[in-house]
């Protein structure tokens, strides 16, 4: 799917934020600019009026940018905001970015604000806002609307989980809960993506790393366990290539329960069974071995 994004006045308003806040935004920001850009078919256009808004303490954008005189921010702070310089200009209207392009999403399209908070009377869905992982977070919400089909669905999930990584044969087992359940499992998914790297123990111990993860995790009422039956073990293990291109039998028997469908339907009998990495393979990223029915 190709993502389309704006960078409107209203991106960049002050919102009284603090000079810390505002430089790892910025920082974010350029991070991120660079990462859309470098998608193939990813495109960002930014609005003229965008360098005279409000941006820092009565100061514009095109003040940091040409006037040596306004120096808040630290020099290389600076130097990364003037990736915008870098952005092609658009000649729609700021009414127009709105209520044409944001809403006008299709299953080959999607369409973005980037800002740097939230944009009043503009789903959330609809805005990229850097400082909570705001690229991962759109991209996920336009894969639930857009799932296609399994093939594309897993290979859009490895773009989009950094943390995690999956076996191949997904494709094939998530098929007996599509397309029922895709946003659900995106959602079990970002949670173990995005707070189950910083529930890790040190040194690692699996019992209270779960304890830890569980606290954090908010579930469908039913908490990640590993599983009970050893007699499971052959079922629940999958090969994995390893750093020496050898492929290794990994015992994925920690499971989220897939509780309920989209439409909150329950089921006891969906799972996303997972081991917690090993530095070996992948560079110690989660091993999704299977997403599908309880096996």
């Amino acid at each position: 799917m190709k993502a389309t994004f704006f960078i409107i006045p209203e991106s960049f308003q002050y919102d009284g934020a603090s000079r810390t806040d505002t430089e790892k935004k910025i920082e974010n920001f350029a991070l991120d600019l660079r990462k859309i850009k470098e998608t193939l078919g990813n495109e960002i256009f930014c609005h003229s009026e965008v360098y005279n808004v409000d941006f820092f303490e009565n100061n514009t954008i095109s003040d940091f940018l040409n006037n040596p005189k306004v120096d808040f921010f630290d020099r290389d702070i600076s130097q990364q905001l003037r990736i915008i310089w870098e952005l092609e200009d658009t000649s729609d209207s700021i009414n127009d970015i709105k209520e044409i392009y944001l809403p006008g999403h299709d299953e080959d399209n999607c369409y973005g604000l980037i800002a740097f908070n939230l944009i009043d009377n503009i789903m959330p869905e609809y805005q990229l806002i850097y400082g909570i992982d705001g690229w991962f977070k759109f991209r996920r919400y336009f894969l639930g609307i857009y799932p296609k089909n399994a093939e594309h669905f897993i290979d859009e999930c490895k773009l989009y989980f950094e943390e995690l990584f999956f076996h191949e044969n997904n494709k094939v087992t998530i098929k007996r809960l599509f397309p029922q359940c895709v946003k659900k499992v995106i959602y079990h998914l970002s949670e173990l993506n995005d707070k189950f790297p910083q529930s890790r123990t040190i040194p690692y111990n699996r019992v209270n790393t779960l304890v830890n993860f569980n606290g954090l995790y908010s579930h469908d009422g039913q908490a990640a366990s590993p599983q009970g039956d050893i007699n499971k073990k052959n079922v629940l293990t999958f090969k994995f290539q390893n750093e020496s291109g050898n492929h290794e039998n990994v015992y994925c028997e920690i499971h989220l329960k897939v509780s309920y469908d989209d439409d909150n339907v329950f089921s006891n009998n969906r799972r996303i069974y997972f081991h917690e990495g090993n530095e070996k393979i992948q560079n110690g990223r989660i091993l999704i071995g299977h997403i599908g029915k309880h096996l």
